[in-house]
């Protein structure tokens, strides 16, 4: 193997093109591939199997038309958790990228402890129960386990091998399917990209009917890009779904920016793989993005009395000459600062203040929200976010008070954390909850997540002016 900068060639078999697999299925691995599509609550479009033979797409259809002036002039700020939403891995406990995924489908599949034993409600991983009384394979263990911080260590390693363990072997299918979905096998032919200047459904039906072959080709490996999987194998590192949705909204003209938030140590690494992203060297997205990245994250710290504490990352180039990072105090200065950052930048989140408060979602990730900024949307993407829950992950803390009128210096305003029924109606607005085996399968996923939160966040601005003009 010869390595030259950051690139390595290798030898491999070209079995999969553009992060998905080439050639027709058997009807029954079709059909079970296609109905992984149905498990999210909200419309999305369909997977990349149902998008075959497709040459033209009405975009009407699907609801892009009806976006309003307003929303296509407001700007986009994208919160994204790292884990099992924008990558199938974890720095942090080490967890490869088959441990992770199996990890994820213990949380995604149902059922219940009766007196025979443990019984399956599930036939399909879903974000949602299939009915009342059932809890998921994570929750359950959870509770059996966890009795301490340090157990979670050992909860971790008895679901990171769930679908090869006879209870989850009805369940293998699904973790074969997304894992070859998300097999790296990029081969240095430069025809092998995304065209985001296509119909979406061209697109997909290129990637899902591309042909296959048997003939060894030299594989393009970058370090930056790819992951080692236990077996060996390089998968991609980002999912291409997230990567499409920047190239997408810059071509839409969509003001937009990307804040990573995790609880992990990967947000430098995750910040550096997409500055060497959008400088245009990924071989599906060859295309360079104007857009800046900041490589070194920022810190945000919960304290007693529901008061948070901002650090921001250091400069741009990460290089920061003042004597002491900057620290915003105020939840109006804090939601000022977010609204207005340009590219991509990332956040570490308190994980040990909210392990400390039982991992309540008023103690969890803060995300601001003022509903009478018009000019700002703020969208917070984790797989975690339950908004029926009280283990949820996001702190959604509300302005009674218009923030943006007065001036950074009066502003006094306060945020409330909500509670998990007015959390409710932010769901598919300012929430949504990742469907980790969607982001793999769907390819538009993530673009398409963002287009419905824009028009229901239009909605409901519309109905609650109605609301107040008709009282």
């Amino acid at each position: 193997m010869r390595v030259a900068s950051d690139m390595e060639y290798v030898d491999g078999t070209l079995s999969c093109r553009n992060g998905h697999c080439c050639g027709r299925r058997d009807d029954d691995a079709a059909a079970e591939h296609i109905s992984l599509t149905s498990r999210i609550t909200g419309p999305h479009t369909p997977s990349i199997a149902q998008q075959t033979d497709t040459t033209s797409v009405d975009r009407s259809t699907a609801g892009y038309d009806s976006l309003s002036c307003s929303s296509r002039k407001r700007k986009l700020v994208l919160h994204f958790d790292v884990r099992n939403t924008i990558l199938v891995s974890d720095s942090a406990t080490r967890d490869n990228v088959e441990q992770a995924l199996n990890s994820f489908l213990t949380g995604v599949t149902w059922g219940r402890e009766e007196p025979t034993g443990w019984v399956w409600y599930s036939d399909q991983p879903s974000l949602r129960a299939p009915c009342s009384d059932v809890i998921t394979y994570y929750k359950s263990r959870e509770r059996e386990l966890v009795r301490s911080p340090e157990d979670r260590v050992r909860l971790r390693h008895i679901t990171s091998d769930f679908t090869s363990q006879p209870i989850g072997r009805k369940f293998r299918k699904y973790f074969d399917e997304h894992l070859r979905l998300l097999k790296w096998n990029i081969a240095t032919s430069p025809t092998n990209h995304f065209r985001c200047d296509k119909p979406d459904s061209v697109v997909a039906s290129s990637i899902h009917n591309a042909p296959t072959t048997t003939k060894p080709e030299v594989v393009l490996v970058d370090r930056k890009l790819t992951i080692v999987g236990a077996d060996g194998r390089l998968y991609h590192y980002l999912l291409p779904s997230f990567i499409k949705m920047l190239y997408d909204l810059q071509a839409d003209g969509t003001r937009f920016s990307v804040i990573l938030r995790t609880y992990g140590v990967d947000a430098p690494k995750v910040l550096d793989s997409i500055a060497h992203i959008v400088a245009g060297n990924h071989p599906l997205f060859p295309g360079k993005l104007a857009i800046e990245v900041n490589r070194q994250p920022g810190r945000i710290r919960r304290q007693p009395g529901g008061c948070v504490r901002c650090e921001l990352p250091p400069t741009a180039n990460g290089i920061d000459m003042s004597p002491s990072s900057v620290m915003l105090e105020k939840d109006a200065d804090i939601y000022r600062y977010m609204s207005d950052v340009d590219g991509i930048c990332g956040f570490v989140d308190d994980f040990q203040f909210w392990q400390e408060h039982n991992y309540a979602h008023s103690d969890g990730k803060p995300l601001w929200i003022d509903l009478a900024d018009r000019d700002v949307q703020h969208i917070f993407f984790d797989d975690n976010i339950r908004v029926a829950e009280a283990e949820g992950i996001v702190d959604v803390r509300l302005f009674d008070h218009n923030c943006i009128a007065t001036s950074s210096s009066d502003c006094r305003a306060v945020a409330r954390s909500l509670s998990i029924e007015e959390m409710v109606p932010f769901e598919n607005v300012c929430l949504v909850q990742a469907d980790l085996l969607d982001c793999m399968s769907n390819v538009d996923y993530f673009i398409n997540m963002v287009r419905q939160c824009e028009m229901n966040y239009s909605d409901w601005l519309h109905q609650r002016q109605r609301s107040v003009t008709l009282h």
